[in-house]
């Protein structure tokens, strides 16, 4: 994944390469991991589901979300050096993006049991009414895409799968921003238990370096609110402060 834009950007925020690998082990080890990462994830003594709970968002939502940037990275490389036999073929590696995003538990048509991005979009569009004809506006716009995606790489379009992409990085990124807000509400109106404080962590790890790339102060407002010893209590309505910390960018 070196010299991706949106790895590199995590990985700067982060300070390693395999961010999400430390921060899902420390916290099912139960162990800080301070010394080699740029954002401390302090585990040590807390509790077992506040731990659970980072580990398995961050498995989904920092690992697999990335993993699927990864495979539409690979088929953008694969087109433009026109590799249309090997292993990884710019179609294969497409559609292999798409299987990330929905995850096996999802079959055909969608399953309530799927644990992937695509049921997170399906979850958040009914906390936020963004649901149409039964499935999310989310979801149906990334399909959509995902299939124009396909046919430029079938027809060997390479510079028209860039856009292509980009927006499918928008789009998957919505989710965890309503995720991010949604457990920010919990945790600053209702005070918040431990699996929602994690959830709340789990949510702003997922998409801080972006919030960061366009305004370290605001990431640094919502890191001092949400990250693993933050206080919504740092201002007088914390979940009002972190809301508008994304909504000024």
């Amino acid at each position: 994944m070196k010299g991706q834009e949106m790895f590199e950007m995590y990985k700067a925020y982060y300070g390693v390469p395999d961010y999400a690998d430390k921060f899902v082990k420390a916290a099912l080890k139960g162990q800080d991991e301070t010394k080699r990462v740029s954002v401390p994830m302090d585990f040590l003594g807390k509790e077992e589901i506040f731990r659970n709970e980072c580990a398995k968002k961050g498995s989904a939502y920092w690992s697999v979300w990335m993993y699927v940037i990864r495979e539409m990275e690979d088929a953008v490389a694969d087109c433009n050096i026109g590799c249309q036999f090997c292993n990884d073929a710019p179609v294969h590696a497409w559609d292999e993006a798409l299987a990330f995003y929905a995850g096996s538990l999802e079959g055909e048509s969608g399953d309530v049991s799927g644990k992937l991005l695509y049921r997170l979009a399906e979850k958040r569009c009914k906390n936020y009414k963004t649901c149409e004809g039964g499935i999310s506006r989310v979801n149906t716009n990334i399909l959509k895409k995902f299939k124009e995606g396909r046919q430029k790489l079938d027809q060997g379009k390479c510079k028209e799968i860039e856009p292509i992409k980009k927006e499918i990085i928008n789009l998957m990124s919505i989710p965890l921003i309503q995720g991010t807000l949604r457990y920010a509400y919990k945790i600053g109106r209702g005070g918040g238990s431990p699996k929602e404080k994690a959830e709340g962590v789990a949510f702003l790890g997922s998409i801080i370096p972006r919030l960061d790339s366009c305004s370290p102060q605001d990431a640094e407002i919502a890191l001092q609110h949400m990250w693993i010893d933050g206080d919504m209590k740092a201002t007088e309505d914390g979940y009002q402060t972190v809301k508008e910390a994304f909504e000024r960018n």
